[in-house]
């Protein structure tokens, strides 16, 4: 098998306190006004778990992506360009609510991760994606999908047991 050579997302190893712990609520900062149903736009997501809180965002050049503990810092984020989103009450992504986190794949261009998937118990899936320069997150992320750039994302590595 060939060895696969890239930068991980800033900030992964922090999915790892994660591990075990059930997912009490998802929220999303979406960039610009949101409709009700375009949740999965280019924004930044929040995690809350048992014990742990996750947030992921791009870097500074919209090009990588950077785990961080503890909540997005609300100040920083001006109404007037970010809207806010609870999905935890949203239908395609109520049913992780309660579920523990089993692992995280972590998926690759060769150059960068452009894709975590977390995975829970009951097979249950979501994934954040970075594709080109947004930030999406999804709950049926395809790797044998080409991105917007023409690559097909490979896996790097998978962070915690399987489910």
């Amino acid at each position: 098998m060939k060895k696969i050579t890239t930068t991980p997302a800033r900030g992964i190893e922090l999915v790892e306190g994660a591990l075990g712990q059930s997912l009490q609520s998802v929220t999303r900062y979406l960039f610009g006004v949101a409709q009700p149903k375009d949740v999965t736009g280019d924004g930044m997501t929040t995690l809350c778990f048992d014990h742990t809180m996750l947030s992921l965002r791009s870097g500074h050049n919209e090009d990588f992506m950077i785990v961080e503990r503890g909540p997005i810092i609300q100040e920083t984020l001006d109404p007037n360009y970010w809207t806010q989103v609870e999905l935890s009450t949203e239908t395609d992504f109520s049913t992780l609510i309660g579920k523990k986190l089993c692992h995280v794949d972590c998926y690759t261009d060769g150059f960068e991760d452009v894709a975590l998937v977390f995975g829970f118990d009951g097979g249950k899936r979501l994934a954040i994606v970075l594709d080109d320069t947004d930030l999406l997150f999804t709950s049926n992320f395809d790797p044998s999908q080409k991105n917007s750039n023409g690559v097909t994302p490979q896996l790097r590595t998978r962070i915690g047991l399987s489910c």
